[in-house]
């Protein structure tokens, strides 16, 4: 799976930014944290059983994701929101 940007929501037009590494299932949620740009997604890979997301930041700049630690609910999460300010602890400028 890839990340890719929408510049103008009227066009339509998505460009690739990169590869995640790996394929996710349908179960993913993404949020940018505005006033950092740090990225976030909770992904399940495709394939795994219906068991916990795993939370990962993500490089804007060429797709890549690394691995935060696993969401602790035991279904597979849809969708997060990231509310604005500093990056969680441990979690690095990209």
């Amino acid at each position: 799976d890839v990340l890719v940007r929408l510049a103008n929501a009227n066009d339509g037009i998505l460009t690739t930014i990169g590869g995640l590494g790996f394929d996710t299932s349908a179960d993913a949620g993404f949020d940018i944290a505005g006033d950092t740009d740090f990225a976030y997604a909770t992904l399940t890979p495709a394939g795994a059983s219906a068991g916990p997301s795993r939370l990962y930041t993500v490089n804007l700049r060429n797709g890549s994701v690394t691995g935060v630690g696993q969401v602790g609910h035991p279904t597979p999460l849809r969708s997060i929101a990231v509310a604005p300010g500093a990056p969680p602890q441990g979690v690095r400028a990209q």
